[in-house]
């Protein structure tokens, strides 16, 4: 779909006029339409590129490109973005990802069944810090992910992992103490901080 005429012009107008980067998301259109994708084909120049999919040529590959000054503070560290966390690692093993699941009635399995594919995986170390690294998005519902990685989840003194309750089933079990850390974003599993209105007072589990 071709933008409206003018749009993209005035975009990058507002982005200067204002001190905005101006974003290419060309995930899709990276590539396809020549090797200066979407903003060759339409005569623009982003700030900065998003470029995924045709580039790794069907291996899990993307990038993050764009202009020089912005690039420099990015790298340097110097704004704060949701984007990949630079580390220094040492890569300990490399897996296909698959792994039966040890749970067969948990939440995961009635998903996907008896097996799970994580894509391509890595095991890296920094630090002190052994971290499982993962092509796919993996629920963390079942101690299988780690097993199959070489890593014995009950030998870990501290184990991280991102969810909110379904995980439990799973880790339950091995855990001395849980702890939940409050992280930004549209969904919490602090159910009284959000700014109710229209509820009658007392009901759980508010007030329970």
């Amino acid at each position: 779909m071709e933008p409206v005429p003018g749009m993209i012009g005035t975009i990058r107008e507002l982005c200067d006029r204002e001190g905005m980067l101006m974003i290419a998301d060309e995930t899709i259109t990276g590539f396809r339409f020549g090797p200066g994708g979407a903003q060759k084909h339409l005569g623009f120049t982003p700030d900065l590129t998003i470029l995924g999919k045709a580039i790794g040529g069907g291996v899990p590959f993307a990038a993050l490109a764009g202009r020089k000054f912005a690039m420099e503070k990015i790298i340097a560290g110097a704004v704060v973005h949701a984007g990949p966390v630079t580390l220094e690692v040492e890569l300990l093993r490399r897996s296909d990802g698959e792994f039966e699941l040890e749970d067969k009635q948990s939440h995961l399995a009635s998903m996907c069944g008896d097996r799970f594919d994580m894509g391509p995986c890595a095991v890296v170390r920094h630090g002190g810090l052994t971290i499982l690294l993962t092509s796919g998005s993996t629920p963390p519902f079942d101690l299988g992910q780690w097993r199959s990685q070489g890593i014995e989840p009950e030998a870990l003194s501290v184990l991280a992992v991102k969810a909110a309750v379904a995980h439990r089933r799973a880790y339950d079990p091995i855990a001395a103490r849980m702890l939940w850390v409050e992280t930004p974003g549209p969904c919490t599993g602090h159910l009284r901080s959000l700014p109710y209105r229209k509820i009658q007072r007392p009901i759980f589990p508010l007030d329970g």
